[in-house]
């Protein structure tokens, strides 16, 4: 499909957030928790691009999460994923605001996302740490890790295994 036809589809669990995302661009966005939204999806994508998001699953739905998006064959070429370093100083400041921000706690999923590795049929492509954001509540740096992996495919003709990359 030509870059100026590429379909774009969100998650979120607020209806306002899909208001403003069909008012960006978004083509679709499906309403609720990422992890009811994913494996309700039919839809095959080349590209699925996962951030933030994961902060606020439990331990055993960021796993399921991964393994949905990565071997369903939901993503046809590849995959970003990008998790937050969650300073434990962080949800400890949130957890001191008033109703209801200090439900938005964030859990430091990182060590999930590095002992899940590399699915089979896939290969890294990069891994990069970088400056996020500092609070302005607690001063604490907060640095994302972000991943991308490439799926690999097998030329039927010649058997020689390539990657196959969006740009």
């Amino acid at each position: 499909m030509p870059h100026d036809q590429a379909r774009q589809v969100g998650t979120d669990i607020s209806p306002e957030m899909d208001r403003l995302a069909l008012q960006a661009g978004d083509d679709d966005v499906i309403i609720g928790p990422v992890q009811e939204c994913l494996p309700r999806m039919s839809e095959k994508f080349d590209h699925i691009m996962y951030h933030q998001a994961i902060n606020f699953l439990n331990t055993y739905e960021v796993s399921l999460v991964l393994v949905d998006i990565s071997c369903s064959h939901k993503t046809q070429k590849s995959l970003t994923i990008g998790a937050d370093e969650m300073p434990d100083e962080q949800n400890e400041s949130i957890k001191m605001l008033p109703p209801p921000m200090n439900s938005l706690l964030e859990i430091n999923h990182l060590q999930e996302v590095e002992k899940f590795g590399v699915p089979k049929g896939w290969e890294r492509h990069s891994r990069e740490r970088y400056f996020g954001w500092k609070s302005p509540s607690i001063g604490v740096d907060n640095e994302p890790i972000t991943g991308t992996w490439q799926r690999w495919q097998t030329l039927k003709n010649k058997g020689i295994a390539v990657a196959t990359a969006t740009q």
